[in-house]
């Protein structure tokens, strides 16, 4: 199905934006019918969405450029970020506007958030950085004096009118920063932030650190890079990145086999490239696999993941007109990961339900010292057992409400204190 939206979709992202446990979807544009705006796709709970009026960001003032979500003011439901160019200020500067998820798709309150000293907002990510149990925000944009790029870290703050945000710690690195994912990267139960350098052709981890200081460490050049993803690709306890490079249009993993070493792994083959990206358990066998589109965007493809780092072979679904990005995400409540694509020619968001074959059920060799782990608490991909492939699928689940099996701790919230004990499952 499709579902129209106000403009042409920068960003598309999942969410929790009413009471019932469907995953949500909002729509960032940067030119809809009164100017840039917000459009939030309630779920019916079928993977049937029904389109909330839009809320219009002013064309006067800003400029859209990017998108994050997540929960700012700990009330179990998403909330809304995004970068923009503040026409207003001087040296039209950056800045990020919130708005607070209200309920049945609503979005109120927009709060500017002032991010002078850089220019050209490029990425805005969610997550908690300092381990006080509160999001933050991250903001990647282009230092003034300099030109060299610029990472914003604000510390959340909840009061009793909702969140606010603290003076922010800037890290000076790279220089065309256009993608930030929020994730502990290491494996140490600090968040850490991984950084797409498009313009020095690099990956960067900024690495959390009980000082509170943050160094940038390049983990892997790569030429041209456009999308990135983090999964457990060879099924060990630390995360992986999976990069695609813009020029040659490959797909390339990068391995942790050490924490914070990384090595290229083997591309998987097509002469045709591919686009954009994502990452889930698509077959149920456990194993991590890739979505990507076609670099020309006429066709979906998912890799199947050997659960050695590889990816290999493709299930391929054309798309009548081109396709600009990826959403993974159970959008039917069958506990099996579906997709949203963004299209750019007819302003509209299509959905792919999976319909992916299960792996044929083996008969199990029985172990005299195994003991069955109880699908429970940090059964985040809710494949029926508690194992490291939990660890992806939970850091995925960040911040998102309606996961319960994910909240390992219980307290009503997936945060970063549920990746800490999730390491009791192990």
């Amino acid at each position: 199905m499709s579902v129209r939206v106000d403009g042409i979709s920068l960003s598309l992202l999942s969410g929790q934006f009413n009471d019932d446990p469907a995953v949500d979807l909002v729509s960032l544009t940067d030119v809809g019918n009164d100017g840039p705006s917000l459009s939030v796709l309630l779920n019916r709970g079928d993977g049937t969405f029904t389109a909330v009026r839009p809320v219009v960001l002013d064309p006067t003032r800003f400029i859209t450029q990017a998108l994050a979500a997540g929960d700012l003011d700990g009330d179990a439901l998403s909330d809304v970020a995004v970068a923009v160019t503040d026409l207003s200020a001087p040296g039209f500067a950056s800045a990020i506007v919130v708005y607070t998820g209200a309920g049945e798709g609503r979005l109120v309150d927009p709060v500017v958030v002032d991010a002078s000293g850089g220019q050209f907002p490029s990425a805005l990510g969610i997550g908690d950085i300092n381990g006080d149990q509160i999001a933050d925000l991250i903001l990647c944009d282009s230092q003034v004096q300099t030109g060299n790029g610029r990472v914003l870290l604000f510390p959340g703050q909840h009061t009793a009118n909702g969140s606010t945000f603290g003076t922010p710690t800037p890290v000076i690195t790279g220089s065309l920063l256009n993608q930030v994912v929020v994730t502990d990267l290491d494996g140490d139960g600090r968040t850490d932030i991984l950084l797409m350098d498009s313009a020095e052709g690099r990956l960067i981890g900024l690495y959390g650190a009980a000082s509170g200081q943050w160094a940038p460490v390049t983990l892997a050049p790569f030429d041209l890079p456009t999308t990135i993803v983090t999964t457990n690709a060879n099924k060990d306890d630390r995360l992986d990145v999976v990069a695609v490079s813009e020029q040659s249009g490959q797909i390339t993993p990068f391995l942790q086999p050490e924490r914070r070493q990384f090595i290229a792994g083997v591309s998987p083959s097509d002469p045709n490239g591919f686009g954009s990206i994502g990452t889930a358990d698509f077959d149920g066998d456990g194993r991590a696999d890739l979505v990507a589109t076609s670099r020309a965007g006429d066709a979906v493809l998912v890799l199947r993941g050997d659960g050695l780092g590889s990816f290999f072979g493709f299930d391929s679904t054309d798309i009548d007109g081109p396709v600009d990005q990826i959403t993974v995400a159970d959008l039917n409540g069958d506990f099996r990961p579906d997709i949203a694509l963004t299209r750019s020619e007819d302003e509209a968001i299509s959905i792919l339900l999976n319909v992916l074959p299960a792996p044929p059920t083996m008969t199990p060799t029985p172990q005299a010292t195994a003991t069955p782990t109880v699908a429970v608490e940090g059964d985040a991909n809710c494949d029926g057992h508690v194992d490291r492939m939990d660890l992806a699928a939970l850091v995925v689940r960040l911040f998102n409400a309606g996961c319960a099996l994910a909240d390992v701790n219980q307290d009503g919230r997936v945060t970063a204190a549920d990746l800490v004990r999730f390491k009791w499952f192990l």
